[in-house]
């Protein structure tokens, strides 16, 4: 074969490309030549996968032929693994392919490959690696989730409904309504995911039932409305005058999301009923997402979601999430507020569980009681609620917890005792509350409740503004309701919040009702909070025991916090009434008439800043103006040269403030106060600098 023109030659390069079969290996390229510059198109293989790779190289176009030897080296011995005769024929130029392992097992490690020309060589690095663990396959067969997509807003079944596909293949002469839908979904052989959509065209559309739509049974199923650009649900499931629950959810593994729901003029049905317990009914993983619910407030009393256990024993419901909803007007229009947003009824059977309950994120406004977590029955138990990141607006009572019996006379549905219940491990955090009239309240027994207990909540880094009375710690009853006994309400920590410009006392803790006996309020832990007020009548920390019957109030440590500008005393504690094992230290109690106010002696109070008769001098005491930054505006941090800097004691205080900042020594202050860290502040923010 003729070579090709010389001036041909001095332009062009030829590009070898010798494919390599691997068992396993890989590449990197090391040293680089000017005469041979070859690559591998991969760095590290696995060495339970073939792979095909290529080996790269470049010649000048002037060699007519060239031998390649291509040698191997592990460790430290270099062993050919194939002699390649390169011959140049015309463009495009290319070569046979090559098989670098042959077949023999190849080892995790590190390689080199030296490729050697008739004009220089070049040396590869590659490496080979163990194989990812596959995951194991499934077995049996794999169910692909079946969808139903609903067509109308009628409320009638003419399809063939005995599964998703005969309704598919058989919708009717209407196509496939919600109620078809439902039936369907039910009925369908197996297992597997499910879910229910509407058509587009149904956007703006509401869908009323005309009689009870039946209860949703099937696991795992996804109920998906339509929402418009702003994320709001355009489609409507309406009640219409019904007294049956819009929807009845008896089923795990359940999502319902985009649907605005309305409770209408005249009906006492909820728009979600969650029923377990009967059987015993287990349900689990439910999440309720992006709905909205409207209520036109007038009759009945029923919430918009409700958990039933009211007629089982032993059932449960766990893992369930109420998210990013919107919630409007629970109120009825005789001037009854005692209506639920969403109501967590662990009532009347006995051993029912709720667990792993999630309220989040959620907007509820004008409602009686957005949130109500109650029990009655025997030994119930509601454990580990989450209510988080929610915005409460003019309610009644944002989140009402307790154990409720017997209410007497025709007022509530339920006419148990409640006996040895249990509700603990809520937490309450990062909620906003204005307008109204409580916050929190807890009730540990109220109306025929013995035995009953509230344990180990926390209400932490909220913000209560403009409301009557944010934050209730109780036992008892109004009125006259039956009695209760015996019921506890324990282990509460209220820390970071800040309440403000409020009509009373931001926490009121004790027995002041009718008909209680015996019960006790204990080891509430109230830290780093900040209480400042506009309102001539409000108050900081109230406190009252219950006096007769043997109520009590024990043990309640107020430490880092900042309580000024009240109308009434920062603190105060009923005579006689039973309180006992209350200390307050590194607290700031300012600009309030009186300041300490009832039973509370200079030996409870240590290393605070109050300008109360009889405390300055004692106990690390002191009577000085705290000097925050802006008070009128609401920042009660400490300014330079605040005789509170650095005059607290480390016993027993939090080891950061309310902010999250670590205890900090001003260089420029004195450490006048005590314990191992003889500069922790007084008040609910350490001084930075």
């Amino acid at each position: 074969m003729r070579s090709p023109q010389r001036s041909l030659a001095q332009r062009r390069l030829l590009l070898l490309t010798v494919v390599v079969l691997l068992a396993s290996a890989g590449t990197a390229s090391s040293s680089s030549s000017a005469k041979l510059s070859c690559h591998l198109t991969k760095k590290s293989f696995t060495s339970s996968r073939a792979s095909t790779v290529k080996l790269v190289c470049s010649f000048p176009v002037r060699t007519k032929s060239l031998s390649s030897r291509l040698t191997i080296k592990s460790g430290k011995k270099w062993k050919q693994v194939k002699s390649l005769k390169l011959k140049v024929k015309k463009s495009p130029y290319s070569t046979s392919a090559k098989k670098l392992f042959g077949s023999r097992a190849v080892k995790v490690g590190s390689y080199r490959l030296k490729i050697s020309s008739v004009k220089s060589s070049k040396t590869l690095s590659f490496t080979v690696t163990k194989p990812a663990i596959e995951p194991k396959k499934p077995i049996g067969p794999t169910v692909q989730p079946i969808g139903l997509t609903v067509t109308n807003s009628n409320d009638i079944v003419n399809g063939d409904v005995k599964s998703p596909a005969t309704l598919v293949a058989n919708p009717g002469r209407d196509g496939i309504s919600f109620r078809e839908a439902l039936d369907a979904t039910n009925s369908a052989p197996g297992t597997g995911a499910f879910s229910i959509t509407f058509s587009s065209d149904l956007a703006g559309r509401s869908i009323v039932p005309v009689q009870p739509l039946p209860p949703l049974t099937r696991d795992g199923v996804t109920i998906t409305g339509l929402a418009g650009s702003d994320g709001k649900p355009t489609l409507t499931l309406s009640t219409g005058g019904t007294e049956t629950p819009l929807l009845q959810v008896q089923a795990s593994h359940i999502a319902i999301r985009h649907l605005h729901f309305v409770q209408a003029t005249g009906s006492a049905s909820d728009a979600i009923l969650i029923h377990f317990g009967s059987d015993p009914m287990n349900l689990t993983d439910l999440r309720i997402e992006q709905n909205a619910f409207d209520s036109q407030g007038t009759g009945g009393h029923s919430p918009a979601i409700q958990f039933a256990d009211r007629f089982g024993s032993g059932g449960s419901a766990t893992g369930i999430t109420i998210s990013q909803n919107t919630f409007n007007h629970y109120i009825v229009n005789d001037g009854d507020a005692d209506r639920d947003a969403i109501m967590v009824n662990n009532a009347t059977g006995q051993n029912g569980v709720i667990d792993g309950l999630v309220i989040s994120d959620n907007r509820f406004s004008d409602s009686g009681f957005p949130i109500e977590i109650d029990q009655s029955g025997s030994n119930n138990k509601t454990s580990n609620v989450q209510i988080v990141r929610n915005v409460f607006q003019n309610d009644a009572g944002a989140v009402a917890i307790l154990n409720l019996g017997d209410q007497a006379g025709g007022q509530g549905w339920t006419s148990s005792p409640a006996t040895g219940d249990v509700i603990e491990n809520t937490y309450i955090a990062q909620n906003d509350c204005s307008g109204s009239q409580m916050c929190v309240g807890l009730t540990g027994g109220l109306a025929n409740a013995t035995g009953d207990t509230i344990r180990g909540t926390q209400i932490v880094n909220n913000s209560f503004h403009d409301n009557v009375a944010p934050i209730n710690l109780l036992n008892g009853n109004p009125g006259n309701l039956p009695a209760s006994a015996n019921n506890v309400v324990e282990d509460t920590l209220i820390s970071g919040n800040i309440c403000s410009n409020n009509k009373q006392a931001c926490i009121a803790m004790g027995q002041q009702f009718a008909n209680a006996t015996g019960n006790v309020i204990r080891n509430t832990q109230i830290v780093n909070n900040v209480i400042s007020f506009l309102d001539p009548g409000a108050g900081g920390i109230g406190v009252n025991g219950g006096g007769s019957g043997g109520n009590s109030v024990q043990g309640v440590t107020i430490v880092n916090d900042t309580i000024a500008g009240s109308g009434n005393p920062d603190l105060s504690v009923e005579p006689g009434s039973g309180v006992s094992g209350l200390e307050v230290f590194n607290s700031i109690l300012w600009g309030g008439w009186g300041d300490i106010a009832g039973e509370v002696s200079p030996d409870q109070v240590r290393y605070s800043d109050t300008p109360a008769t009889g405390y300055a001098g004692v106990n690390g005491n002191i009577v000085s103006d705290p000097r925050f930054v802006n008070q009128a505006a609401g920042d009660f941090h400490l300014q330079a040269g605040s005789p509170a800097i650095d005059a607290g004691t480390s016993d027993g205080a939090p080891t950061t403030d309310k902010d999250g900042k670590p205890r900090w020594d001003d260089p420029a202050t004195s450490d006048t106060g005590a314990g191992a860290i003889s500069y922790v502040d007084i008040g609910a923010f350490e001084y930075q600098g």
